[in-house]
C-alpha cells in the first residue's frame, strides 16, 4: 500500500460560511392540551443556504435558556402538577419559516388549560463558501 507523501490541506472544503441571519418570535397559543398547529412566518432565505436554529426561551420557573437545535426541539413545563410537553418542528421553504407544534399532557389523559409559550428563534443561514 502506497503512502501519500504530500497532502495539501484545503480549508474551503472543510468549512461553512454564514450567508445571513434573522431573529423571529413565535408564540404557541394557550388552550386545552392535546392540540397541534402550524405557524408560517415570512423569512428572507439566502440561495443555497441551510438553517441553524438557536432558541431563546424563558421558562415558568427559571432563567432564560438558550437551546441549539437542528430542526426540532422539546420543552416541558408544569401546570397544576401536570407535565406539559411542547414539541416543535422547524422547516424553511420558499421564503418562509414553518413552525409545527404539538402540545400534550404527559401526566395523565386529562386536557387542562395550558399557558401560551413564546420563543425567540435566532436563525443563522449557512452555505459552503464555494457556492
Amino acid at each position: 500500500m502506497a503512502r501519500v507523501k504530500r497532502f495539501i490541506y484545503n480549508s474551503d472544503f472543510m468549512t461553512i460560511a454564514r450567508a445571513g441571519s434573522t431573529t423571529v418570535t413565535v408564540t404557541i397559543p394557550g388552550k386545552e392540551c392535546g392540540y397541534e398547529g402550524t405557524i408560517e412566518i415570512p423569512v428572507d432565505i439566502p440561495d443555497q443556504a441551510w438553517a441553524r436554529f438557536r432558541i431563546e426561551y424563558t421558562g415558568t420557573s427559571g432563567p432564560k435558556q438558550y437551546l441549539a437545535c437542528q430542526y426540532f426541539f422539546y420543552i416541558s413545563a408544569y401546570k397544576n402538577g401536570k407535565e406539559i410537553c411542547y414539541f416543535a418542528r422547524l422547516t424553511c421553504k420558499k421564503g418562509k419559516l414553518v413552525f409545527y407544534y404539538d402540545v400534550y399532557n404527559l401526566t395523565d389523559h386529562t386536557s387542562p388549560l395550558v399557558n401560551s409559550q413564546t420563543f425567540t428563534l435566532h436563525i443563522d443561514f449557512m452555505r459552503q463558501p464555494s457556492t
